[in-house]
């Protein structure tokens, strides 16, 4: 079973995976700029799921100002991709970004919040929350090589 992974924004992280005998076997990741997904397309084809971190607007924030004229890049691109999966017949799974943490744990990384240059570290965390949570796939615990 093939497994691809979104961290959907202004850099969009991507990861993509195998499961074979309930083990995940990340395969590649990597991150783009790109924000009408087209860049992700060839990944969309291949994958049998998509798991795509959801982006939810915290009340407390909006109500703060902390949105106010926002592109909103992080939605537009969770559009973009559900659009594409839509035209491909592919199904998305929207996982909230609050289970990073326990992905980073199950993956053997450490999850610090709000570090740089974790996009693609992100979207394979939202990988292995979704493999052992749903799949019953077993936790690495050790951090993957990666080409």
């Amino acid at each position: 079973m093939h497994l691809l992974g979104i961290d959907p924004g202004g850099t969009t992280g991507w990861a993509t995976a195998e499961l074979e005998d309930n083990v995940i076997h990340p395969t590649n990741f990597g991150e783009s700029k790109d924000t009408t997904g087209l860049e992700l397309q060839p990944l969309l084809q291949e994958a049998d799921i998509i798991i795509v971190e959801n982006f939810l607007i915290d009340p407390r924030f909006a109500r703060s100002g902390a949105f106010d004229y926002d592109d909103m890049i992080a939605p537009q691109m969770i559009g973009a991709i559900r659009t594409l999966c839509s035209q491909l017949g592919k199904e998305i799974v929207l996982q909230p970004a609050s289970v990073k943490p326990v992905g980073y744990g199950w993956l053997g990384k450490k999850y610090r919040k709000g570090k740089k240059g974790m996009h693609k570290w992100d979207a394979l965390a939202h990988i292995y929350y979704y493999a052992v949570k749903q799949l019953h796939a077993q936790p690495t615990l050790s951090a993957p090589d990666i080409a």
